[in-house]
């Protein structure tokens, strides 16, 4: 017999909320949660057995109705995840809200999507996850299904290994960029929060047409890159500025840490690029990534993955550029009420 029980954050349950993530995962990150965010626990026969956040996620870029975020989905086994999982269904249509979307944890800002299966011929590499990344059972995305949800979007990650391949594309550019009085510099740690003030403004324009986006403030663009500060190495930071001093583009990389061989991580993982629309002769993105390659291997690492691109000809085609090859895929869902 399941139980469901709704509360706040504040409210004393949530110790239950976060335990179960520990105990199912425990080497997932902790995350903050919104005061403003309804969690929703489930019991069987008195001990908990799933869990989810609900919100409700007006002002989703590309979400054209009012929407549902659920996040934070954890589930002991396939009864208690897909029963959680239609509870949630069944609340927000109590709302008025007919389109869900999950998971994802607030908005794009934060950790959304499920890992997928490795299907049969894929490489399985090792370690097989990466730092940071979205871990799950294999089980998760069976219950969405199982639930009504369809795939909205899927995503990849891709690893290089042949760091010492230069893009001939992204060489030719580089000169272009340069006689156009491009300059890259790597993030200067005694400039290090007028930068990423400046990396901050950067991102707000250049993902503002993102599928999901949804303005932060500053303050809280800070809280995410914080748990990264501990291994940040400034080399693996580019910041590529126009002639007049202005930030067009950067790229922020950081070591695997679950990648450790001895003393050392051996591999990198690119999170993310992002530029301001250029000279059409000059892609800044290409350039960025090739010099972030170029500095992996000077510093003896054996691969760089690039982490978590929408399934898209632009973010795949420059990840393909460098011979990439395919190292996880992941899938966001949506439910919409009949």
């Amino acid at each position: 017999m399941l139980k469901f029980e709704l509360f706040h954050p504040r409210n004393h349950r949530f110790a239950d909320f976060t335990a179960l993530a520990h105990r199912l995962n425990p080497s997932a990150p902790s995350e903050q949660i919104d005061p403003s965010i309804k969690c929703l626990l489930t019991k069987r026969y008195g001990h908990v057995v799933a869990r989810v956040s609900l919100q409700d996620a007006e002002g989703l870029h590309g979400v054209p109705q009012r929407a549902g975020l659920i996040g934070h989905f954890e589930a002991v086994d396939k009864d208690a995840g897909v029963a959680t999982l239609e509870e949630a269904q069944r609340r927000f249509k109590d709302q008025g809200i007919n389109h869900v979307i999950a998971p994802m944890n607030d908005n794009m800002w934060g950790t959304y999507r499920l890992s997928l299966p490795h299907q049969e011929g894929e490489v399985i590499y090792h370690p097989p996850y990466f730092f940071r990344e979205p871990q799950n059972p294999e089980s998760y995305p069976s219950y969405f299904l199982q639930a009504g949800f369809n795939v909205s979007d899927t995503y990849q990650s891709r690893i290089v290994e042949d760091l010492f391949l230069r893009s001939h594309q992204a060489v030719l550019m580089n000169d272009i960029a340069e006689k156009a009085g491009v300059t890259i510099t790597s993030l200067d740690v005694d400039c290090y929060d007028q930068q990423l003030q400046m990396i901050f403004e950067l991102c707000l324009r250049a993902f503002a047409n993102n599928l999901y986006y949804k303005a932060i403030d500053f303050e809280t663009f800070k809280s995410l890159i914080a748990p990264l500060k501990p291994i940040l190495d400034v080399e693996l930071v580019l910041l590529a500025w126009s002639p007049d001093g202005e930030l067009n583009a950067f790229v922020f990389a950081y070591p695997d840490m679950l990648s450790v061989v001895g003393d050392t991580p051996s591999r990198l993982v690119l999170k993310t690029v992002a530029s301001l629309p250029h000279d059409k002769n000059i892609d800044l993105s290409l350039i960025l990534i090739n010099r972030i390659h170029q500095k992996a291997y000077e510093k003896g690492y054996s691969a760089v993955i690039h982490a978590l691109m929408h399934d898209d000809p632009v973010s795949l085609g420059l990840s393909k550029e460098f011979c990439s090859t395919l190292f996880r895929r992941y899938a966001l869902y949506q439910w919409t009420s009949a």
